[in-house]
């Protein structure tokens, strides 16, 4: 489970600074990641409507004014680098059935 989002503050464009419960700060660039997505992301597009994005305590991650969020361990992958734990092969998130 990736850390909250605890700031986040409009960086220009379609660029967010996001911070985290763990102190990790970055800039990321939400352009490759909405610019070919429809429905809700459509607004994001607009660097006006996109600088409206707030954490939401109870989500822990950021949310529009729309009702769109992102998942905080995308959020977190995306900023540090890493990849989502869930996903790596040497993960301990093995399905039961």
């Amino acid at each position: 489970m990736a850390p909250d989002v605890t700031e986040v503050s409009y960086d220009g464009d379609l660029r967010l600074r996001l911070t985290f419960e763990d102190r990790l700060t970055a800039v990321v660039d939400f352009a490759p990641h909405i610019k070919s997505r429809d429905g809700l992301c459509r607004e994001l597009r607009d660097p006006a409507y996109f600088s409206q994005a707030r954490v939401d305590r109870d989500l822990h991650t950021i949310v529009w004014p729309n009702g769109y969020d992102i998942d905080p361990e995308v959020l977190y992958s995306w900023a540090s680098g890493k990849p989502i734990s869930w996903l790596t092969p040497d993960s301990d998130h093995s399905i039961r059935r």
